[in-house]
């Protein structure tokens, strides 16, 4: 008997655990009501009335009701389409009766309200536009009189608001489970409806929760080949709160298997207390489930789905190629029911290069859209028609072309839009003309920094001038010193970073090794459309083109590469001076010759968005060639004869410049330096060689000037000596 009667205790904190919880943000509030008057709809006159009374759920047993808060308000009608001409004031006197439970009256007041509206400082009120009342339970405002200050009609811009807002708590049945709990499919937007039937027990809300099982699953869910709640629902499931009966859950699912549904009714007491009922997944004794064969199985996709209040949510899909690279995004909300895509292109080399605008499908179901937006005249939109970066082209020209403007986000963002052709009060008629080009377009540089970023509409892409663009170079440690002192330090580790607007006004950045930016300016001419700084100023300085860290030695030739950001056009002046080195040796006489180190210069201006005239290129040399070279003699002061210094002016204009040098050891005069190397250093000749050799051959051997002898001596076949030899020993 005590065991049993533990039992007995423990089933009955059991089920009150079961029903009992707790949300201390909520209150249980029947829905506001409100009665205004409006001016706009010619409501705001003398003995106008408006009339609000508590309306309690019919269907539920009241359990307290704590308060009924009542408000009446005066004041200018937002919404009013009406001009106000002028400044005004109008009083506006109301006789207020509020009412009891029984519908009794229990007081009558008037009240006046005072609108003050001066235009300069916008809306003024005089303090008193609200009145509050508690427990009413009907309340009825009549217009006794209205009063104003000019001569045209101000009620066409005022408004009244009756407004009740009751807070009680209903009797809650916890126990009392949810009946006809179905799914269907919802074929118009490819999601499942749960659907119930409301018990009226006294609740306030429904939680509803749904998890997938994958069909090779099926057996983990199970005891004794019977499906358990406390194994589908308690590790996977997704929940949401809501007040209705029904609600629509996405089926963004991979493969086969089953979706599972449950539902319970939950109550909020006014002091944050929440009772949750029992759960309902069964109807007619089987689970509520519905089997589905999974979302785009053919494709590569992610979906993530966040949610908000009374079951709010948005649904992302990103479907990828098989590069894993983002083709598109599929956006939902549940709330307009509307699916908006958007769409990346790639170029050859993988860049994501165009990224056209999200624009409303024709449908409301979230998939992949083929061929969405198509170029004029084609199936699709090729690589060709964007990829347009050719040699000696710049990075500026040849823009994408344009979307076909009947289909697509092109045709949403064009006078073709179907919805935008609607009468009336349409918002969508608002929506801007792209004229074929709803993208952005972005270039990037050989080394795969962004170059230009084109804008939507076709004024602002590539080459319009009104693109944004990006130039690069490296600052110079003058300029530093100069900007921020010498303890900025070492000039290689900072980066200069030009960003030109779609105004044209640039815009600097010097950025540490890690990527920080340290320091930001503008630079170049004011564009005219803007007004100039107060601390504007312009210096000139002298910028060092060729370091360490830009010279390179390749082969006979010295390379030098270096980028040059121009922000404002102007003719610059280029200086380029050698010293090379030289080369000493004494001829046959001890005469001491110089060979200089003589070379060709060829530097080369490239533009970066192929400006006319560029590339810019001069060449010379230290030397004139002639068939010979003179000055070999060394002079006096142990200087070269080959230094040389060469100055030039070019006319730049805005934008970034590569400026490159090679210097290459000059071949022919290396083939000239060569006869004169031969001619004036080669002291011995052939017979002198010989005799030399052939003296340390006789004393090696000790043989005598005959031929026998030195045959004899050393074993030599007279026969194998060359003829030449034979007749001279002779």
């Amino acid at each position: 008997m005590k065991l049993r009667s533990k039992n007995i205790i423990r089933f009955i904190i059991v089920m009150i655990l079961q029903c009992i919880g707790y949300l201390p943000s909520f209150a249980a509030n029947d829905p506001t009501l409100t009665q205004p008057l409006l001016g706009s709809s010619g409501q705001v006159f003398v003995n106008a009335t408006s009339t609000v009374t508590d309306q309690p759920n019919p269907f539920l047993t009241i359990e307290h009701t704590h308060i009924i808060n009542n408000m009446v308000s005066a004041g200018i009608e937002e919404e009013s389409k009406f001009f106000i001409p002028s400044d005004f004031k109008a009083t506006i006197k109301l006789h207020i009766i509020t009412y009891n439970q029984k519908l009794q009256i229990d007081e009558e007041s008037d009240k006046e309200f005072t609108i003050d509206y001066t235009k300069a400082e916008g809306t003024k009120y005089n303090g008193n536009q609200y009145l509050y009342l508690k427990n009413a339970y009907q309340v009825k405002v009549t217009i006794t009189a209205i009063e104003k200050n000019v001569d045209w009609d101000v009620t066409k811009v005022l408004r009244i608001d009756n407004t009740l807002t009751a807070t009680r708590d209903y009797v809650f049945d916890c126990f009392a489970g949810i009946k006809g709990l179905t799914t269907v499919l919802d074929n118009g937007n490819n999601e499942l409806t749960a659907s119930w039937q409301d018990p009226h027990t006294g609740l306030t809300e429904y939680d509803l929760e749904w998890a997938w099982v994958d069909e090779s699953a099926l057996a983990s869910y199970q005891d004794n080949n019977q499906f358990t709640a406390e194994k589908i629902f308690n590790n996977n499931a997704t929940r949401v709160t809501i007040s209705n009966v029904a609600y629509n859950i996405p089926l963004l699912y991979d493969g086969q298997g089953r979706l599972f549904v449950r539902v319970r009714p939950a109550q909020i007491k006014h002091d944050g207390q929440r009772i949750e009922g029992a759960w309902t997944w069964q109807n007619a004794g089987q689970p509520v489930y519905f089997s589905y064969n999974g979302h785009e199985n053919f494709l590569n996709w992610q979906a993530s789905t966040s949610f908000a209040e009374e079951g709010k949510r948005k649904s992302v899909v990103q479907y990828f190629d098989g590069k894993l690279r983002n083709r598109q995004t599929v956006t939902k909300d549940n709330s307009t029911n509307t699916t908006a895509l958007a769409e990346s292109f790639y170029d050859y080399q993988g860049r994501p290069v165009i990224q056209v605008l999200p624009a409303p499908t024709l449908n409301s179901i979230i998939r992949y859209s083929k061929n969405f937006n198509k170029a004029i005249n084609f199936s699709g939109y090729p690589k060709w028609a964007y990829d347009k970066l050719v040699p000696n082209m710049g990075i500026c020209a040849n823009p994408a072309q344009a979307l076909d403007n009947t289909t697509g986000t092109s045709q949403y963002y064009s006078p073709n839009n179907e919805k935008a052709k609607l009468p009336g009060n349409n918002p969508d008629k608002y929506i801007p003309d792209a004229e074929g080009y709803p993208f952005t377009e972005t270039r990037f540089t050989p080394d795969g920094r962004v170059a230009a970023q084109g804008g939507v509409g076709a004024s602002h892409q590539l080459g319009s001038n009104h693109e944004t663009k990006y130039i690069y170079e490296a600052p110079d440690q003058k300029e530093l010193d100069a900007l921020f002192g010498t303890d900025a330090g070492y000039a290689p580790h900072y980066f200069k970073n030009f960003v030109k607007d779609a105004n044209g006004q640039y815009s600097v950045s010097y950025t540490d090794m890690h990527g920080r930016t340290v320091a930001t300016a503008l630079a170049g001419n004011t564009p005219e459309n803007l007004d100039a700084l107060p601390s504007f100023n312009s210096e000139s300085f002298t910028k060092q083109l060729i370091d360490e860290q830009t010279n390179t030695i390749s082969g006979t030739s010295i390379l030098t590469t270096k980028a040059l950001a121009v922000p404002k056009a102007g003719l610059y002046k280029f200086n380029y001076e050698l010293n090379p080195d030289q080369f000493k040796l004494l001829n046959c006489n001890k005469a001491e010759i110089c060979y200089d180190c003589l070379y060709n210069l060829k530097i080369t201006i490239t533009s970066d968005c192929n400006t006319d005239g560029f590339p810019y290129v001069v060449t010379d040399s230290n030397f004139t060639l002639n068939g010979k070279l003179d000055g070999l003699q060394c002079n006096g002061n142990g200087k070269t004869t080959g230094f040389f210094s060469k100055d030039f002016e070019v006319q730049l204009p805005e934008g970034g410049y590569t400026i490159s040098k090679v210097l290459t050891l000059s071949d022919s005069a290396k083939n000239i330096y060569k006869e004169v190397f031969v001619a004036n250093n080669t002291c011995k000749t052939f017979q002198d060689f010989y005799d030399t050799e052939y003296k340390l051959l006789v004393e090696k051997s000790n043989c005598e000037l005959t031929c026998e002898s030195c045959k004899e001596s050393i074993g030599v076949d007279l026969a194998a000596l060359p003829r030449n030899l034979l007749n001279n020993q002779a």
